[in-house]
C-alpha cells in the first residue's frame, strides 16, 4: 500500500472554479452571448424586421427616429438582466470574487452592446426595408443603422444599467448589515 504522505495534494475544485479570472470570463461570456439576441430583438422592433412594403414616407421617417431609442432601450434591458444576474448569482456564489464578476459584467456589457448593434446592422443589410412612395436612395439614408452619437450612448447604457443595479444591491447590503448590527447592540 502507498503511504498517504507521498501523495500529491489535490487542489480544491471549488476554489479553482471561483478564481477571479474564471468568474470574470464566465460573466463576460454570458454577456457576449446576450449581445446578438439583443441585436436581433432591436432589428425586429425597428430597423426593418416588422416593416411592410406598403409603408409611407412618414412611417419611414418615424422608424428612423425610433431606431436609436429602441437600441437604447434594448441595451438598458440587457444591462438590467445582467444586473439581476449579479444579484441572483451573488447568493449562490458567496465565495466567488465579486470584483472579477463585476469587471466581467461591465466589459462584457460594453462588448455585447457593440455586438448587438453590429447584429442589428448586419440584419438590416441582409433584409432591406422597402417603402412604396420613397426613392431607394432616400430610404437607405433614412433607415440604415449607422454609428452616431445615439448609438455610442446606447452602447454605454448596457454597462451603466448593470452598474446601477450592482450599486443598489451593494447599498442594500450595507444598510441591511448596519441595521442588523444595531439590533444586536
Amino acid at each position: 500500500m502507498k503511504d498517504e504522505t507521498l501523495r500529491r495534494p489535490r487542489p480544491d475544485r471549488r476554489r479553482l472554479r471561483r478564481s477571479p479570472r474564471r468568474v470574470a470570463v464566465r460573466a463576460l461570456l454570458g454577456c457576449l452571448t446576450a449581445g446578438p439576441v439583443v441585436g436581433l430583438l432591436w432589428w425586429l422592433l425597428v430597423p426593418g424586421g416588422l416593416r411592410t412594403p406598403g409603408d409611407t414616407y412618414l412611417d419611414v421617417l418615424q422608424a428612423a427616429g425610433a431606431s436609436d431609442a429602441a437600441f437604447a432601450v434594448a441595451c438598458m434591458a440587457g444591462g438590467a438582466v445582467a444586473g439581476i444576474w449579479w444579484v441572483l448569482a451573488r447568493g449562490e456564489e458567496h465565495d466567488a470574487p465579486a470584483v472579477g464578476r463585476l469587471v466581467g459584467l461591465l466589459v462584457g456589457g460594453l462588448l455585447a452592446a457593440v455586438l448587438a448593434w453590429c447584429t442589428g446592422a448586419a440584419l438590416h443589410l441582409l433584409v432591406p426595408v422597402e417603402a412604396a412612395d420613397v426613392p431607394a436612395d432616400v430610404l437607405s439614408r433614412l433607415t440604415a443603422p449607422r454609428p452616431n452619437l445615439a448609438v455610442a450612448a446606447g452602447v454605454l447604457l448596457w454597462p451603466l444599467a448593470t452598474g446601477v443595479l450592482v450599486l443598489v444591491d451593494t447599498l442594500r447590503d450595507v444598510v441591511w448589515q448596519a441595521l442588523r448590527e444595531d439590533r444586536e447592540r
